[in-house]
């Protein structure tokens, strides 16, 4: 991962970071956070222009021993941190994140904040399979 540290808040900036940390902290079920996230407006930065169709869009990506890793935000806020790398702003839902994830690749969700998490392609396949489409 890229060792820049973004900046933190004194706290977390909505209910998915908050599910984050209770997640950790073994408050909450790995299922009850997952479900949060597969229905949470997410942002992700793309380092071209996306069209309105979805072409173009290059998404800001680390490495995470050999497997790229798709970064994702919970905030706007977060994701300006990084808008030197990439300068477009797409926002969706987290399953529609997932489900247009290519193989192989996994997601990073708030990279180098203390709610951050990751998601391997491996468990982005069990996502969608285990918790189907929310957003019907």
């Amino acid at each position: 991962m890229n060792p820049t540290k973004a900046p933190e808040v004194n706290g977390p900036e909505n209910p998915l970071e908050k599910s984050i940390s209770d997640a950790k902290r073994g408050l909450i079920s790995t299922q009850q956070l997952l479900r949060l996230l597969t229905s949470s407006e997410l942002f992700i930065l793309s380092t071209s222009e996306v069209q309105a169709d979805g072409r173009g869009f290059v998404p800001l990506l680390f490495d995470r021993n050999g497997t790229p890793m798709a970064a994702a935000f919970s905030s706007k806020d977060r994701a300006n941190a990084y808008g030197s790398r990439a300068k477009f702003l797409v926002a969706m839902k987290g399953y529609e994140l997932l489900r247009r994830v290519p193989p192989g690749y996994g997601v990073v969700l708030n990279p180098n904040t203390s709610y951050v998490l990751e998601l391997t392609p491996d468990g982005i396949r069990n996502i969608i399979r285990d918790f189907g489409n929310p957003l019907r």
